[in-house]
Order: structure tokens, then sequence, then C-alpha cells
């Protein structure tokens, strides 16, 4: 028997069957997307503080959807109509990109703000990039107060970014920051392939700087101011090689990617990525950046910690700041050293992909990746945003604005 208990906004009813009423084992009939969830590798406050999150019906961000499968809709001239937890994604999933896309215009604005600084108040300065031409020849000399400035805009960048989107979104810090106890080899071994991903990154850039050259067009070599004033080099050091690495990971595989998990961890990784990536404005630069925030995004994931991310990043930048310092100096024993580091790395980082493909259960391949929306969906949901498409747009007008003609 079928009792009509509900009104719909659509001119339809709701139907029950009778018995159902009465609420007997009513539980397993039950859809609870944001319930149902497991998070991987993530402890048990991790999964209250995001469920908790998730099932707040004032949350716009949050994709929840609850179904009893007795329930149906019906309506007039339509006949019965299955709701679709689909829909309910859909709407969360454009919400979160529209956000994202507005943050990453502030970003934008305080980069542009960097780069109007460096192109007429200090043109000759370099800002904090060395060139491919310059590699070997650097010239400008930095001086204390305007890589003071321009490593505080750097980190207000971050900082106005992060508070942004934990002021909109609301979300947990102990889902934003995620700390599960992750085992020291096991840090140890992630980033060791971090610092293999670092030597081929070094590789492939050397080849596409050489490429682009051949059509007169200058590269970025790598991030660093340049000056014998030993209070520059230490703020160089510590905007590179500390600070950016930390806020860096906070944000990325922080906030952005356990935010967009709710949609999948294979969507979070590429969100995350393809946005990190495209925050640097140089051709010879994108694709590596976007490689390194997979893999740091993918150990995120697989440790349940951002600390990991960070500790991965903080080192290998910092290999890579010494390496390019010593390469700066264009002395035969520097390239020495340069080889033996980047051969050190590559036999370490062997042992270390042997040792996690040996660790019961470990994989790269991310082992939980529900999602109600089509994987291939959700990336033209992402292209389709407009507030991420102005601002891609707006990235690659600063990226031809950031291009320099070889010397």
């Amino acid at each position: 028997m079928i009792k009509a208990i509900q009104h719909s906004h659509c001119g339809g009813i709701a139907l029950r069957k009778e018995g159902d009423l009465l609420g007997d084992d009513s539980n397993k009939f039950v859809i609870n997307v944001a319930k149902d969830r497991t998070y991987q590798n993530q402890n048990k406050l991790y999964s209250e503080a995001y469920l908790k999150w998730r099932t707040d019906e004032k949350n716009p961000y949050a994709f929840s959807f609850v179904h009893d499968t007795r329930e149906h809709s019906y309506i007039a001239g339509e006949g019965f109509v299955k709701r679709n937890s689909s829909v309910a994604e859909h709407i969360a999933l454009y919400k979160c990109l529209g956000l994202l896309g507005v943050i990453m215009l502030v970003m934008l604005i305080f980069d542009m703000i960097n780069y109007l600084l460096c192109s007429f108040a200090f043109p000759n300065s370099g800002a904090n990039m060395v060139y491919y031409s310059q590699r070997h020849d650097v010239q400008s000399d930095i001086s204390v107060g305007f890589a003071a400035l321009f490593s505080a805009l750097s980190v207000l960048r971050y900082v106005a970014a992060i508070i942004i989107f934990k002021a909109v979104t609301k979300i947990p810090l102990k889902v934003a920051m995620p700390d599960t106890k992750v085992k020291t080899s096991q840090v140890c071994n992630s980033t060791v392939m971090m610092l293999l991903v670092m030597v081929i990154g070094k590789i492939s850039g050397f080849v596409i700087s050489n490429i682009l050259s051949a059509v007169n067009l200058d590269s970025v070599y790598t991030y660093m101011f340049v000056s014998d004033n030993q209070y520059v080099q230490g703020i160089s050091f510590l905007l590179n090689c500390l600070l950016l690495p930390i806020l860096c990971e906070i944000f990325y595989r922080g906030f952005v990617l356990q935010t967009f998990r709710q949609f999948g961890d294979s969507y979070a990784i590429l969100v995350s990525s393809i946005i990190c990536g495209f925050s640097f404005y140089d051709l010879s630069y994108v694709g590596y950046a976007i490689c390194c925030s997979a893999i740091l995004g993918l150990f995120t994931i697989r440790t349940g910690s951002v600390n990991t991310a960070i500790v991965m990043h903080i080192v290998s930048t910092s290999c890579s700041y010494f390496i390019t310092s010593m390469e700066i100096k264009n002395t035969f024993s520097a390239k020495i050293a340069e080889l033996v580091v980047c051969t050190l790395i590559t036999a370490a980082a062997l042992v270390a992909y042997s040792r996690l493909n040996d660790v019961r259960s470990w994989s790269f391949n991310i082992s939980s990746d529900p999602s109600e929306i089509p994987f291939g969906k959700k990336i033209r949901v992402m292209l389709s945003s407009n507030t991420i498409a102005l601002w891609m747009v707006c990235s690659i007008i600063l990226t031809i604005l950031s291009a320099r003609v070889m010397r």
C-alpha cells in the first residue's frame, strides 16, 4: 500500500510505503553520501570534523546528500523522478571552484603589484628571478629594502588567500591541516622521491630553456635574490626555502586539496596541482610545478599529513637552491659537486622507491576515490567556472608580460 506523505516543490508528491512509516530498519535504506565516505589514511578526528562540516545545512561549499531510497517524488505530467546525488555534488563543486577562482585572482593581484614594482621602481633588479641567460653572468645587486618589500608582498599573497579561504568556507583546521602521525622512515622516503623529481625537473628545465632560446625567449632559471650583502642572502634563503614552501603547502595541499577531497582524491590532486602550477607565470616552469604539486598531493594523501608535503617541499627547494648557488659561481668544482649530488639523489631515490613498494598496502595509486560525477565531467565543470576561466586568462596575460627576450 502506498500513501502520500509530503508535497514537493514541483507540484508533485513524495510517496512511501505505509509499512515504512513505522521506521523498521530505516537506516539500511538511507543514502548518506557524507556519512558513508571514508578518507584513507586519516584519523577519527579528521573524519568527524569533515562530516560535521559537510552536513552543515548552511554550508554551500560542502557536498552532502541524504535520501531514503523508499521515497519517490512524483511530478504531475512527468511521473516519478529519481532524486540524484550528482546534482548536489555539481552544485557544491561549482561553488568551491568559484571561490577558488576568486582567491586566485586576489593572489594574482599581489603578483601584479610585485611585477609592477620590479618593472618600474627597480627595472634592473631582476626581482627574485635569475634568468636562463644570466645563469653564469648575474649582474643585478638587490638592496635590503627591496628584498624585504618583495618578500613581504610574496608572504602576504599566501596569508590573504588562506584567511579568505578559511573565513568563507569555515573548514575546520583539523581538516585543512591534517596531522596524522607518520613514520620517520616514510617521510624520509617521500622526501628522497621528491628530490629525484627535483633532479629530473632541473634536467627538463635545461632542455626546455634551450628550446625557448631557439626563438629568443628567456626563461626563469631559479628564484633567488642576487647580492653580496649577507642580509639580502639571508632574506632570499628565508623566503625561498622556508616561508614560501610552508605557506604554499598550507594553502594548496592543506586548504585546497582537503576541501576538494569531498569530490574524490584524484580530482583534488588535479585541481591543486593545476592551480599551483599556473601561478608561476613562466613557460619553462609550469610543467615542473604541476608535476611537483601532483607528487606532493599524492604523498599528502598517502601519509595523511600535510606536514609530509611541507618537509618534502622545504628539503627539495633548499637542495635545489644550494645547487643553483654553486652553478652561478660557474666553477669546475661546482659542476663536479652538482653531478655528485644529483647522482647520490638518484641512487637514494631508487632505494626509497623499492622500500615504498615493499611496505604492505602502500601504493602510488589512490585506493579510495568515490564520486557521483564522472571524472571528465568534473574537469568540464572546472573549465566552465567563470572565475577560474578569468583567472586562467589573467595568468596567461601575466605570463606573456613576464616573458623576456634573450640578451
